[in-house]
């Protein structure tokens, strides 16, 4: 008697079929066709560019509020120590947050850019694998 290997065979739908999935932002079932590559995450063209300007919007609040605690903390300082020191420091904690905000605004644009092998692609792509070890402080991936 042949021992089993413990592998299971599943089935797998048709090309026509498609698989069962449901957009992220209606939370609508749709089917997905089987093909190589980034699975679909919305239902429609109307869903994902709707979520995109979200992304979009939440992200430009997010960089308003940061400019604004970075300018509350500002004044905390001055009116705290009145330094210079700290002035200079919370102008490079201004410019790092300035900076995470473009870094996130290139991430999210390559999630939704079309052309995968364009130039322009390839070279937002490197950008934001160089810059982002640095401005999150991770150790880049070898």
């Amino acid at each position: 008697m042949a021992k089993s290997s413990g592998a299971r065979v599943v089935s797998l739908p048709s090309h026509g079929e498609g698989l069962v999935a449901y957009c992220v932002r209606c939370q609508s079932e749709f089917r997905r066709p089987v093909q190589p590559g980034r699975p679909a995450q919305y239902c429609s063209t109307e869903c994902r560019s709707e979520a995109y300007r979200r992304l979009r919007e939440a992200r430009g609040r997010l960089a308003h509020f940061e400019t604004v605690v970075v300018q509350l903390r500002r004044e905390v300082a001055h009116l705290e120590h009145g330094s210079d020191d700290d002035q200079a420091e919370l102008d490079r904690e201004q410019a790092r947050s300035t900076a995470m905000s473009a870094l996130d605004r290139a991430e999210a644009s390559l999630v939704f850019l079309t052309q995968p092998n364009d130039q322009a692609t390839d070279l937002l792509r490197a950008l934001v694998e160089t810059v982002a070890p640095v401005l999150r402080d991770e150790r880049p991936k070898s």
